[in-house]
């Protein structure tokens, strides 16, 4: 069983933010060829308080669009869900929950990804940093929207953050979808090397939305106060693709 969480400065266990569990999944080729499905259908559930902004789910279609061959691509939101401010995530549980709660399924011509925005935290945070999001089996992404928010918050880092909470959202829900899309090296053959030898599952390249510390509740510094990037590069494309 491999376990990449998202935040690089934890042991090398959790190294990435992509999960791997038994029980199948879609493949990433799944997603970017139309060959078996030709439609992708995201659902969404949320949080009270962490309803996602409409431009960033429309942001990330768009990428999605980009990047894959797929006749539509849908975001559909579901469930509102009740759940604790201050709870703390573990990985079981997440997935448990996810499995509660979601309503579609692939099959036929649709392949469905399951995309929750929750309150609370992963159980993984320590005082290295938080986890922002994880993708298990390339079916379920998880989102902590209050560690996200918080990552951007120009009160913790005054001299360096112009960004925005909303900046933050579209560059690690990116992110995550690049995951179970099988990047880097996570399910989608590299055509050419460009993973991170430090930061497993990320891309070498900075300006790759890829890159690890896209997903680090720290890592805005690492851009010199500047937003994360947000778009794929061409490595990642390759890629990508490859998998058509």
């Amino acid at each position: 069983m491999q376990w990449l969480a998202v935040l690089v400065v934890l042991p090398m266990a959790l190294a990435g933010c992509f999960g791997a569990f038994p029980g199948g999944g879609n493949s990433p080729r799944d997603y970017a060829s139309n060959a078996t499905y030709k439609s992708w259908v995201i659902e969404v559930d949320h949080s009270n308080g962490a309803t996602p902004d409409g431009s960033v789910l429309d942001f990330v279609k768009g990428r999605l669009n980009s990047i894959v061959k797929k006749d539509s691509i849908e975001f559909r939101q579901d469930e509102t869900l009740s759940t604790d401010s201050s709870h703390s995530w573990g990985d079981n549980e997440v997935l448990s929950f996810a499995k509660a709660h979601a309503g579609l399924s692939t099959g036929g011509s649709q392949v469905v990804t399951h995309l929750l925005f929750l309150t609370g935290h992963s159980a993984h945070d320590d005082s290295n940093g938080k986890i922002l999001g994880i993708t298990f089996d390339h079916a379920t992404i998880v989102i902590f929207s209050d560690s996200v928010a918080a990552s951007c918050d120009p009160g913790v880092l005054p001299l360096l953050s112009s960004c925005s909470a909303n900046d933050y959202f579209r560059s690690v829900v990116t992110h995550e979808f690049g995951h179970a899309l099988g990047l880097v090296d996570n399910g989608a053959p590299m055509v050419t090397p460009h993973e991170d030898a430090d930061h497993r599952g990320h891309s070498n390249d900075k300006s790759s939305v890829m890159y690890w510390a896209v997903e680090s509740s720290n890592g805005l510094p690492v851009f010199g106060g500047s937003p994360p990037p947000t778009d794929f590069d061409n490595d990642d494309r390759a890629d990508l693709r490859a998998l058509q």
